[in-house]
């Protein structure tokens, strides 16, 4: 469990200061990290951010990470716009890289990520923002203690509904300070993250979620019973599956909206010698281009390599039906958020409609947190269940959406194999370590896979390893999120050697 106290200091760069007073509020092992002076754009205060975090409810955490003061300071990597041709084609991925010094010897890598470069000044969690006002950490010993019995004052309450409550901007925030946590403990064990979830004890991995909202579907018995249940096999699906053959994926990156007929043809003949054998494209800007862009490709991998559609929301219900009816020829796998994340009940409708057709629903990148997925499972909204290790928070919580789909798995003959969204700017390097841990101990499933694109890994000092179109198991100790110094000093944002030179191109 989790308590935070989050406070404004009048006055930047003042050095440290003990604030007079303090409030705190029960969050269990999902937090609202509230990060003022990251999150809003105070012009009262240009403050520093003081935050005590209690790890309670991770009983195995190590005490030599809880105590020493440490920054956490932002340090903005931007890489500049790709010709992807995606739905947001005309901006740029942005990184916000957070290094997180929790001691001297071990730091954790942290980053977030946000689309939409150019909005400083407007989005609350702008670069401007994050590199002017510099929030401070402070770590507390770890203590053993039920805070679910401690009095929790509302969040609701407070100037942070405003922006949302486990959702937006403050979920990012909590979910890449949670990260920063599980990267040097991992380190600390000598262990890449997926090997240390696979060796805890199911009572230790349980006691790292949070059950709120969700006890009517799953409860913590039921997700100890499931880990306990997984055991069996356990040894050999590590050494047997995973370190011989690796986990399956997918690749996302032939078949951008941006791409020209010639672009398509060439990366989709580099993939198929590269052994790949399942494709995805991105479809719903115009359908007479999406049917000859998927006529392009299904001629070129064959039938029997397997097809996925994604429309990045692009469809009101009846728009998306339609439209997906009419590539139905091409044999689609899914297809990938066909309208808006938050429509459970119309992914319901899409979902029930495109079924005759062999087509299942795939969601889950942008969905707030468990409670949405909660929603999703239980109205049968979906066929393929996308976590996202950046979106919710962090591995906690997507602990619970692995045991969620394991649960539903058990009730529905189909089952909701869990598909990862994973994107070019680092997030296979995260996502990877929970596949590989909801393969070993939770869903011994291999009727899954997980999605790969094949940009800006370079920049990262593990980079993930693919062979024969698989993941291969990280074997660095940590979480895998650690950049490049050269990297990062050379994308800063502005000042960068990147950016000096595209800015003075531009005549900025």
């Amino acid at each position: 469990m989790w308590t935070t106290q989050a406070f404004d200091v009048p006055g930047a760069h003042q050095g440290f200061r003990e604030p007079s007073s303090s409030r705190a509020y029960h969050l269990p092992a999902i937090p609202f990290f509230l990060f003022h002076c990251s999150l809003l754009h105070n012009t009262k205060y240009n403050s520093l951010c003081y935050t005590e975090i209690s790890f309670l409810g991770l009983p195995s955490y190590p005490k030599s990470l809880c105590h020493p003061p440490g920054r956490h300071s932002f340090c903005p990597f931007r890489a500049p716009a790709f010709a992807l041709g995606n739905m947001n084609s005309f901006h740029q991925w942005e990184l916000l890289l957070h290094l997180l010094l929790l001691c001297d010897i071990i730091p954790g890598f942290i980053w977030g990520f946000l689309m939409f470069a150019g909005f400083e000044g407007h989005f609350p969690c702008s670069t401007q923002t994050l590199t002017t006002q510099q929030p401070m950490l402070s770590w507390r010993r770890m203590r053993k203690m039920d805070s679910r019995a401690m009095e929790s004052p509302s969040l609701w309450e407070e100037a942070l509904k405003l922006i949302g409550a486990e959702k937006g901007v403050v979920h990012l925030a909590a979910a890449a300070v949670l990260s920063a946590a599980w990267a040097p403990w991992a380190k600390q064990e000598g262990k890449p993250l997926w090997k240390l979830l696979v060796d805890m004890d199911p009572q230790t991995l349980v006691s790292c979620i949070d059950f709120r909202y969700i006890t009517d579907v799953l409860t913590e018995e039921e997700a100890c019973e499931i880990l306990r249940q997984s055991q069996v096999g356990k040894k050999e699906r590590v050494e047997e599956q995973m370190l011989a053959h690796g986990y399956p994926a997918y690749t996302m990156s032939c078949a951008w909206l941006g791409h020209p007929d010639a672009t398509l043809k060439q990366l989709c003949s580099e993939a198929l010698k590269d052994s790949w054998t399942r494709f995805k494209v991105k479809v719903g800007a115009n359908l007479q281009d999406d049917i000859r862009r998927c006529q392009l490709i299904k001629n070129m991998i064959g039938p029997e390599k397997t097809l996925m559609m994604d429309a990045n929301q692009r469809w009101d219900v009846p728009e998306a039906v339609e439209w997906v009816t009419k590539l139905a020829e091409f044999k689609p796998l899914w297809t990938e958020e066909p309208t808006s994340p938050d429509d459970i009940l119309g992914h319901a409708a899409v979902s029930k409609a495109l079924a005759p057709l062999g087509i299942g629903v795939a969601i889950g990148e942008q969905c707030h947190n468990r409670v949405i997925f909660k929603q999703l499972l239980e109205a049968k909204a979906l066929k393929f269940l996308q976590i996202d290790s950046c979106r919710l928070g962090s591995v906690n919580e997507n602990l619970s959406v692995l045991l969620m789909a394991k649960k539903f798995e058990i009730r529905v003959p189909w089952g909701f194999p869990v598909c990862p969204h994973l994107g070019g700017v680092g997030l296979c390097e995260l996502v990877q370590h929970l596949i590989m841990f909801d393969f070993i101990s939770v869903s011994a499933s291999q009727d899954r896979m997980c999605e790969y694109v094949d940009h800006l890994h370079e920049h990262f000092k593990h980079p993930v390893l693919i062979r024969e179109a698989s993941y291969m198991p990280p074997k660095d100790a940590g979480y895998s999120t650690e950049m490049k110094e050269d990297s990062v000093k050379r994308h800063r944002y502005p000042d960068g050697e990147v950016w000096k030179k595209l800015l003075t191109a531009q005549g900025n």
